[in-house]
């Protein structure tokens, strides 16, 4: 379930969608500037981020395994899904600072028992 973009990448690689995906005019990235938060949210990104959490949570019951790749955000939404989940770390914003700021949030994501994967504990559960 894509979070941020429309999932072209998955859609070509022949991947089946579980909810509705969209772009938003910044992409994701308002946090450089607050202007960029408010044009999201006119476009809709409360109501989609709604929508996909709604598909996430339907479909997460069904699942094994929650797989996520991006930073805290996607992170957050595979822990409250109550499933055991993989977190790959890819914050573009680590990239943008020149540094990986794991906040006060992703520590206790990585550590929690449903993470099979974590930078604090990497033994298999």
């Amino acid at each position: 379930m894509p979070i941020v973009g429309d999932g072209a990448p998955y859609a070509r690689s022949g991947v089946r969608m579980i909810g509705p995906t969209g772009k938003m005019p910044f992409g994701g990235i308002f946090y450089m500037n607050p202007i960029f938060l408010v044009k999201d949210i006119g476009a809709g990104l409360i109501a989609l981020t709604c929508q996909q959490l709604r598909a996430v949570w339907r479909h997460s019951p069904h699942c094994d395994l929650v797989v996520a790749t991006g930073d805290i955000v996607v992170a957050a939404i595979a822990h409250l899904t109550d499933r055991p989940y993989i977190i790959f770390l890819s914050a573009h914003s680590s990239y943008d600072q020149g540094r990986v700021n794991l906040g006060l949030i992703l520590p206790r994501l990585l550590s929690s028992p449903s993470c099979f994967s974590s930078l604090f504990d990497a033994r298999i559960r």
